[in-house]
């Protein structure tokens, strides 16, 4: 089982892309390249293996993870499959929920650094860390969907959360 202090003292592999850490009722924690730490659930769904992203860490937290896991087992168990659940029915669920700027920026960053290059992804990283999330950090956003903070679907057409990163770090103050 994951500590807090075991969590802080996890180190990227350079030679993976990633690594699994373990923890209890599927839960686990990977470690990406990139040194971004999100926790996951893998599960068996009409007899294909799926993934589950629950959320980033440090912005969520071992004990909600492990929650959040137990959640997901009963939602699969009654046949309900987390990565397709209605909108609706999510959002009647997490309705009054609020979360950390920080944590919807660490998602967005997971979900969209896969595609970038190693420098750029370090960049993106640098402002996020030194501008971004200590100007805009604890702002609380609301949560609507479980499985895609609004941040993670850039409108088409319009301003992106890279275009609002890559402002120069005086016009986020």
């Amino acid at each position: 089982m994951l500590s807090d202090k075991a969590i802080q003292a996890l180190r990227p592999d350079p030679d993976r892309a990633g690594t699994k850490h373990h923890d209890r009722d599927g839960l686990y924690l990977w470690v990406a390249r990139s040194g971004s730490k999100t926790w996951r659930k893998d599960y068996r769904w009409q007899g294909a293996r799926r993934t589950f992203t629950i959320g980033a860490y440090p912005a969520m937290r071992l004990a909600d993870a492990r929650k959040q896991a137990l959640e997901l087992n009963t939602w699969i168990k009654t046949g309900i499959d987390p990565r397709t659940q209605a909108p609706g029915q999510q959002r009647k669920q997490v309705q009054n929920i609020r979360r950390p700027f920080a944590q919807i920026a660490q998602a967005w960053f997971e979900h969209h650094s896969a595609s970038w290059s190693p420098r750029y992804c370090r960049d993106m990283r640098e402002k996020l860390d030194h501008f971004v999330i200590p100007a805009l950090g604890q702002l609380e956003i609301p949560h609507y969907q479980q499985s895609c903070p609004p941040c993670l679907t850039d409108p088409p057409g319009g301003p992106t959360m890279t275009d609002a990163i890559a402002l120069r770090p005086r016009a986020v103050g």
